[in-house]
């Protein structure tokens, strides 16, 4: 997997120095994925990459991918936006509440039958699984309705290791975890990778079921769609390339620096933070 990843991302890479110059403006390059986010550092059109600490760790430190060698994860002092925790969580369609429901009641499930541990090994994810909250039942009749549903669309962007996509093989920490919990049911899971900003209009418009991919729970999203009980943790991770670890080590060193984001993602959210941070520093 390692071999095939390496050469989707260098793909990738060469397609990144037109986005980069398209999309965005002022210092806050907002760009389809998050490993767009990291190419563009790496290709020298953005200075720093705020990503998921989970995909940070899993190519720079787990993975060693060759496509991001020469990219580390910097420590800026003073920034706690770096520090917070968030939750991962599974969202449906705003009304669709019984299909929430039952995601966190299978997931919960998940936990007591071995298959959640077992995928959290099989990525390295120990540091960030969470004690799933435990849901006691759930309507038979409704599950049966879903049964009957036969197939269940999945969300996704090529996010190692939470989807990864290789050629046409869809795997990922997500993508096990949802087939574990539905395929035993009869229910097909199918897959459809996603620009990250347009996922509410892609639950809206009924071309996904749920989107299962690392989708931080926040109360504004609350808002506009039903989401699951947090099943794994995540903090924001500033990406640099290795050669200025020195060079980036607290706010003011960031001053004129570009930054590159998922639009969209929570690391939006933070180089939002950050930028006033830097404008506040001496």
């Amino acid at each position: 997997m390692k071999k095939k990843l390496g050469i989707i991302l260098a793909v990738v890479a060469t397609a990144v120095i037109s986005i980069v110059s398209l999309v965005g403006c002022g210092p806050v390059k907002g760009l389809p994925a998050q490993i767009d986010a990291l190419l563009a550092v790496k290709s020298g059109q953005s200075d720093i990459a705020i990503i998921d600490s989970t995909m940070a760790n899993y190519l720079i430190n787990v993975q060693k991918s060759d496509s991001v060698q020469g990219l580390s994860i910097a420590t800026i002092e003073g920034f706690d936006d770096l520090t917070v925790t968030e939750d991962y969580g599974v969202a449906a369609q705003k009304d669709k509440t019984k299909l929430r429901d039952f995601v966190s009641y299978a997931l919960y499930q998940s936990t007591q039958n071995g298959i959640y541990q077992s995928i959290v090994d099989k990525y390295e994810l120990n540091a960030v699984k969470i004690d799933i909250a435990k849901v006691e039942n759930f309507p038979a009749d409704w599950q049966t309705q879903l049964i009957k549903q036969g197939e269940i669309t999945i969300a996704y962007t090529d996010n190692p290791p939470m989807g990864i996509k290789n050629n046409e093989v869809i795997t990922g920490f997500d993508i096990d975890l949802a087939k574990a919990i539905f395929e035993p049911l009869g229910i097909t899971v199918k897959t459809k990778e996603i620009v990250w900003g347009s996922k509410e209009m892609e639950l809206n418009s009924n071309k996904v079921d749920l989107v299962w991919n690392g989708l931080t729970i926040t109360d504004e999203r609350k808002e506009t769609m039903a989401i699951s009980n947090p099943y794994l943790q995540n903090k924001q991770a500033v990406v640099v390339k290795t050669e200025n670890l020195s060079k980036y080590t607290k706010i003011a060193d960031l001053k004129g620096a570009k930054i590159a984001v998922e639009e969209g993602s929570s690391g939006q959210t933070t180089a939002d933070a950050l930028v006033k941070a830097i404008k506040k520093a001496k």
